[in-house]
């Protein structure tokens, strides 16, 4: 395998899979420990879990050269349908992801980071998210995301 992209992807993968693996034993680990009580003794160590399999998905895709001349060899189509299955299973209990991108919700978004915005309408909204935030169905924070706003200078915020 010499094809340098390839083994970016294939570096990348291996690397968010050993993530994916630590958080999936740590998560075993407790509730082998708590078995009998709570089902889901921390929702923080599955949160986590669910966003080191994302991490991994965004990773390098192949170029368009590799998928035309099939040497795109990295497939992650079963890690994309067991992250669907886990995003299923969370919202069968009434838990799913705090808004990616939207004005700020303090209730739901906590700002770590701001960046400048050229028109004022971006002011006060997403720029990017650093951590996932999730919230239960009544719209209650599970936990807040971290995020990076724009703000605009001639804003009064």
């Amino acid at each position: 395998m010499s094809d340098p992209a390839v083994k970016r992807q294939l570096s990348h993968l291996g690397k968010g899979l050993l993530q994916v693996n630590l958080r999936l034993s740590r998560l075993l680990e407790l509730a082998e420990s708590t078995k009998g009580r709570d089902p889901l003794p921390t929702g923080d160590l599955l949160l986590d879990l669910v966003e080191a399999v994302e991490r991994t998905l965004e990773g390098p895709q192949p170029t368009w050269w590799q998928r035309v001349t099939g040497r795109a060899t990295v497939d992650t189509r079963g890690l994309s349908v067991a992250l669907a299955q886990v995003a299923d299973a969370l919202a069968a209990h009434g838990i799913t992801p705090a808004p990616r991108e939207g004005p700020i919700d303090p209730a739901l978004h906590r700002v770590i980071d701001t960046r400048p915005a050229a028109e004022a309408a971006k002011h006060g909204r997403i720029a990017a998210t650093h951590r996932r935030g999730w919230r239960k169905a009544e719209g209650v924070p599970l936990r807040v995301a971290q995020v990076t706003a724009w703000r605009h200078e001639d804003s009064d915020d």
